[in-house]
């Protein structure tokens, strides 16, 4: 998804594992700062705590912690509206999970962008809920770089604690997976 693209939604809703990147490129506050309107499910949120490796080396696992006080003006949590937990159920069977099922009704309420990475559920969003541009953490990434021109360094520091903590990788086939290992690997 191109500058332009991302620029002309009218809001984003992440889904679980592009949030977890986000907060873990430690980078969050600013990011959120250039993005159109971001919100999460508070449903999905409140239902399924998400996780980072703190360490590579370390066994345990550090709670992602998003309150509501925390980003007021920048991240919203988002109820589902009433009427919309048989969409949520339906797209939850087809989807794979409650989090898919909870992300793609209220996005397809609102029209709004997805910031997803998961590729299976991608495949899933993009024959089930083909109406959802589906926004990846290298394009929210690539474009805060754009827009808010955040130093080289800081940008490579982002890149690699996402993959650290996070353990994300873009795909091979990821039209973004180069642009990203140069970062990885300057």
């Amino acid at each position: 998804m191109s500058r332009s693209d991302i620029s002309s939604q009218s809001g984003l809703l992440l889904h679980a594992c592009c949030l977890t990147n986000l907060v873990a490129s430690e980078y969050l506050d600013e990011i959120l700062e250039i993005l159109p309107p971001v919100s999460i499910s508070q449903d999905m949120y409140w239902q399924e705590p998400l996780f980072f490796d703190d360490h590579p080396e370390a066994p345990s696992k550090e709670r992602i912690r998003i309150t509501p006080d925390r980003f007021p003006k920048m991240l919203s949590l988002l109820p589902l509206p009433p009427g919309l937990l048989g969409e949520v159920i339906d797209l939850a069977v087809v989807l794979g999970g409650d989090c898919e099922g909870y992300t793609a009704a209220l996005a397809l309420h609102h029209r709004w962008a997805v910031g997803m990475d998961t590729p299976k559920t991608i495949a899933l969003f993009e024959h089930h809920a083909s109406a959802l541009p589906i926004i990846s953490t290298p394009a929210l990434i690539k474009y805060w770089m754009e827009c808010a021109s955040p130093s080289a360094q800081k940008v490579t520091q982002a890149i690699k604690n996402i993959s650290a903590r996070a353990r994300y990788l873009p795909q091979r086939t990821h039209p973004l997976s180069s642009w990203w290992k140069s970062y990885l690997n300057p």
